[in-house]
């Protein structure tokens, strides 16, 4: 049925003139095999043949291995060598991976690298090394105070478009020149914090109109699913950008790309930002990789289930664990659901199963899960169809032992109770606050009867707390002790929760011994049966000098009442900062000047306190350039490429500007290259296209004389542009495009500049419009590629989806395409 689905929907994205030159299609491998890079794994030929023969002992047909961005910096520039020499002829005269592709394509198994894009695991990685403490953390995650997110392991900001960059250009780089190489896997695209980053903040004051350091009156619920939002559409971006660029120069015609992640569905409460449903229903990958920890099958079944109802149109190969997580301890206990879930995943509706990880095939726990041994037990179960049901019934999984519950303190015969004496004070807000290291240090009571340990899953991770009651009781409460605080001082409570029968808690912070002073307002959170997010700011009283006594108390008396179930996950307690950091409202634009002028750069923040200004060139401070405005000294041609920015200080701390460019040459005259460029001839020489429903006319005034192009949408849908074909096009040529828009809604839009028919080759960058609800220009310039001679089949393309709604209306203006003739050294 999937390739039917799959068949119908090729036909009708190609016939909507989408690029589909690697579009999802049926797999050619079953059982998938990831191969870390750990202890030198992949060091001798001898230790790669070995994992080649065991993937094939084990029925195999496909290897995950990972390979680090820096061995393929020093792949194509040997230069870099000594990041990784296993990139150079070492391995019986071939590289690394060129010796696994040969001996694993002599056993029929296909090769998958995998690698993590805006993971910084490792001092060695290339990003560390190229944007990390020698370039100020350029592309890193930061947070409300402007400090960045720096200790590795780390996460850069898929926002930063010089990051997207990078990365896109040297998968490009690893698709074209590893002819024999048969995919890329993108190792968890995501985010693990809100990041306040300079084009985040830029981001979400053009969509949502507001800046996230100074939000008004908008909650920190509201500001985190608008950061989460942006960085959704730059994961989006990314992912259209690079199955783009890989399309357009992948030398294998069957190459793959593939990512991985622990939920199928964009969760606009979490940080992570990927939608991977979006990235399967515009074919951006080829098939999805959900990671499904646990150890008890019907929670596999459960979740293999829901990855294949919510994403039909690529294939699913959810990841069976070897070892399932426990206390954090990454590397036990074995799993003992493991060979059931490799068995019956295809059973359950997947495509096909992976395997974590090689590693433990043979060097964990003897080689043994239950007694039985794991490559015996593996090379004696043959893949199975796929799509096709096992006549073997489902077997009973392995019962989850029932944790003990946690003891209970005695109570005083006060309303508020004397728990047993805890532990020295901890220091630190929230101690183990997702229940990822089982119930310790939280302490539960109740005067009736009820037990408190996790469940499985929890709103963010692996674990949840359960409160399981069997009795009310007029004192039912979860909390945590020794809590630092400090006095007089505004603190934020954030915190996940429902109860199976909908009734509600109170939260509390108060003395942890008697008299029990309340140490911040009561908090009700009016729960439901789903999980909801709550948020509460507060200032702290009743103490005068910093206490080590503070405890955070879910009270569930009198809500709660027998056979409630209360599940509460992610309590994260936080200091909020008084004084907030500068907010740059312009950033310094682009300049061109011919050879013996000068270039100006300014910028206009405003924030607290007096503001204080530090120009830099090319990230190093410029003597003296302390002004909101820089004039640079008479240019020479060798100031060409040369990038100018300005931190912005005042005492909450500092915020960098977006980088500027400064091209010094002689400049020629430029042609028009598109017909009716403020459709003052109506709509001639443009068309339009929607699978939803829309018109497009002319309306008035324009930004720029009597008309502008209207594009009314009735409804949303997947393909929605407005295109003009036919333009001439020179190769490796610099042009520059520029034009006017706005939405209603202030919903975004891409330019794309491509060949007009199949196969839809990339000719310049996808550009994002982050438009606003009032007339805006905008400027972007590129170098051609995808063709070497002179063409006229490009089509610049407006592309409106996925943001365009029903009710929006599109306003189009100005739009300009014009040839950059800068005889310049910058390319």
């Amino acid at each position: 049925m999937k390739s039917i689905i799959n068949f119908m929907l090729l036909f009708i994205l190609v016939f909507a003139g989408i690029d589909m030159a690697s579009a999802s299609e049926e797999l050619t491998f079953e059982r998938m095999l990831f191969v870390n890079d750990w202890e030198g794994m992949l060091s001798t030929t001898s230790s790669i043949d070995k994992i080649i023969n065991d993937a094939a002992y084990i029925n195999a047909d496909m290897i995950m291995v990972s390979v680090p961005s820096q061995y393929f910096e020093s792949a194509r520039d040997p230069t870099k060598r000594s990041w990784d020499y296993r990139a150079g002829d070492v391995y019986n005269g071939m590289s690394m991976l060129e010796y696994i592709i040969q001996q694993a394509h002599a056993e029929g198994i296909q090769v998958h690298i995998w690698t993590g894009i805006n993971i910084v695991n490792s001092e060695r990685k290339a990003e560390h090394r190229l944007f990390g403490p020698s370039a100020g953390y350029l592309f890193n995650t930061v947070d409300p105070y402007g400090t960045k997110y720096t200790t590795i392991p780390y996460r850069q900001d898929i926002s930063f478009s010089g990051l997207q960059d990078y990365e896109i250009g040297l998968c490009t780089w690893v698709a074209k020149n590893y002819p024999m190489l048969d995919g890329l896997h993108i190792e968890e695209p995501l985010l693990f914090e809100y990041s306040y980053s300079p084009p985040v903040r830029q981001k979400v004051q053009a969509k949502f109109g507001y800046d996230i350091l100074n939000p008004g009156s908008r909650t920190v619920t509201q500001v985190r699913q608008d950061i989460t939002n942006v960085q959704k559409d730059s994961w989006n971006e990314f992912f259209t950008r690079l199955r783009s660029s890989i399309n357009a120069n992948k030398a294998n015609p069957n190459f793959h790309v593939s990512a991985n992640h622990w939920s199928v569905m964009y969760n606009p409460n979490r940080p992570y930002g990927l939608d991977p449903q979006y990235l399967a229903d515009n074919y951006l990958i080829d098939f999805f990789v959900p990671q499904i920890g646990g150890n008890d099958l019907n929670y596999f079944r459960y979740k293999v289930e829901y990855a294949t109802n919510a994403i039909t149109s690529i294939p699913i190969i959810p990841v069976a664990f070897m070892y399932y997580n426990e206390n954090t301890n990454f590397a036990k206990p074995p799993n003992p659901a493991f060979f059931d879930e490799v068995r019956y995943a295809c059973d359950y509706g997947a495509d096909g199963v992976a395997m974590f990880a090689w590693h433990w095939l043979e060097e964990y726990n003897g080689g043994h899960i239950d007694g039985q041994n794991i490559m015996d037990t593996l090379h004696n179960m043959p893949p199975s169809s796929c799509g096709v049901v096992s006549p073997t019934p489902t077997p009973t999984p392995t019962p989850t032992p029932t944790p003990t519950p946690t003891p209970t303190p005695t109570p005083t015969p006060t309303p508020t109770p004397t728990p047993t004496p805890t532990p020295a004070p901890v220091l630190s807000l929230i101690k183990n606050p997702g229940f990822e290291s089982g119930t310790t240090p939280w302490l539960f009571y109740t005067s009736g009867t009820g037990t408190f340990s996790t469940a499985s899953p929890g709103y963010e991770g692996s674990n949840t707390a359960h409160l399981a009651l069997s009795s009310g009781g007029s004192n039912i409460q979860l909390y945590q002790a020794g809590i630092n605080l400090e006095p007089n001082t505004r603190y934020r409570l954030i915190f996940a929760a429902y109860s199976t029968t909908g009734h509600d808690a109170t939260v509390k912070l108060l003395n942890h011994v008697s008299p029990y002073t309340a140490y911040a307002p009561d908090f009700r959170a009016n729960l439901s049966t789903n999980w909801q997010t709550f948020t509460t700011e507060f200032t702290t009283s009743g103490f005068t000098s910093t206490v080590n006594n503070g405890r955070l108390q879910f009270w569930l008396a009198p809500f709660a009442a027998s056979g409630d179930n209360y599940y509460i996950d992610d309590v994260r307690l936080e200091k909020v900062s008084a004084l907030e950091l500068p907010i740059i409202s312009t950033h310094p634009a682009n300049q061109t000047v011919a050879i013996g002028q000068t270039a100006t750069f300014s910028v206009v923040a405003t924030g607290a306190a007096l503001l204080t200004y530090q120009w830099q060139k090319n990230s190093v401070d410029i003597p003296g350039a302390t002004n909101p405005s820089y004039t640079t000294p008479t240019t020479i041609l060798a100031d060409s490429g040369s990038t100018f920015c300005v931190q912005v200080t005042n005492p909450a701390g500092s915020i960098m500007s977006n980088a500027a460019t400064c091209t010094v040459g002689t400049i020629a005259s430029v042609q028009p290259s598109i017909v009716n460029p403020g459709f003052e001839s109506g709509t001639t020489s443009w068309l339009f296209y929607t699978n939803g429903t829309g018109i497009f006319s002319t309306a008035s005034p324009g930004y720029e004389g009597s008309n502008t192009a209207q594009l009314a949408l009735s409804s949303g849908g997947s393909n929605i542009q407005l295109y003009q074909a036919g333009i001439t096009l020179e190769p490796d040529t610099r042009y520059r495009l520029s034009f006017a828009a706005y939405s209603t809604t202030g919903h975004d839009m891409t330019a794309r500049l491509l060949k007009h028919v199949s196969p839809y080759t990339a000719y310049a960058p996808v550009f994002t419009a982050n438009l606003g609800t009032n007339w805006q220009t905008f400027t972007t310039e590129f170098t051609t590629s995808g063709f070497t001679s002179t063409v006229n089949d490009g089509r610049l393309q407006f592309w409106l989806a996925p943001f365009a709604a029903s009710g929006d209306n599109y306003y189009i203006d100005d739009v300009g395409l014009e040839k950059v003739d800068v005889t310049s050294i910058h390319d």
